[in-house]
């Protein structure tokens, strides 16, 4: 015959009386569900019901901490990612490109190359009408500054325009990954979606 020891019921207080390898039992008095916990000097009863409520507690703020975890990550992927965006430091802070500013002041800037190429134009053919035997190798240097500076500031509108337009793809991309993640997630491993 096997030993029994006593412990009362987690929730009502009646005695029980149960053998000592038993880890569950119902009370007969009032129909708890326990468990059986044991110390090197005593045994004592549980209700399942609150473990298994502290256990969804527990299960519940661990989801929540590897989602907030989760977010903290796309995060940061998202900060390493903008700095490709960035066109520099000032006071401290990322520069962000716009296309507008860019335009704008491409458009200054071609302009005046535009007003120097037409300058330079008007100035060499003069200097043919009043000068016709002082011949330079740099006849016409000046005239095609004017339309390397045009060149080069509709680059750098284009690559400004592209470049913010990228930016923006991404930012809506990093948002809808964010959004995608959910605590239920957490909650179900099994449902995760792969990132």
């Amino acid at each position: 015959m096997s030993a029994t020891v006593s412990v009362n019921c987690n929730n009502c207080g009646a005695p029980l009386e149960l053998a000592s390898s038993t880890n569950f039992v119902t009370c007969a008095h009032c129909g708890s569900r326990l468990a059986v916990k044991r110390t090197a000097s005593a045994a004592f009863t549980e209700k399942l019901d609150e473990v298994a409520a502290h256990t969804q507690t527990m299960s519940r703020q661990l989801a929540e901490i590897a989602y907030r975890a989760e977010l903290e990550r796309i995060d940061r992927e998202w900060e390493r990612e903008k700095a490709k965006y960035s066109s520099g430091k000032s006071g401290g802070a990322d520069r962000e490109t716009h296309p507008v500013p860019a335009i704008l002041m491409g458009i200054l800037v071609a302009g005046f190359g535009i007003f120097w190429t037409a300058t330079a134009f008007q100035i060499q053919s003069n200097r043919r009408d009043f000068f016709p035997d002082h011949a330079s190798p740099l006849d016409g240097c000046f005239p095609f500054f004017g339309l390397i500076v045009v060149a080069l500031v509709l680059w750098g509108m284009v690559s400004t325009v592209m470049h913010s337009g990228e930016k923006a793809k991404a930012q809506d991309a990093y948002r809808r990954r964010r959004a995608a993640v959910t605590v239920e997630q957490f909650l179900n491993p099994q449902r995760r979606r792969a990132p």
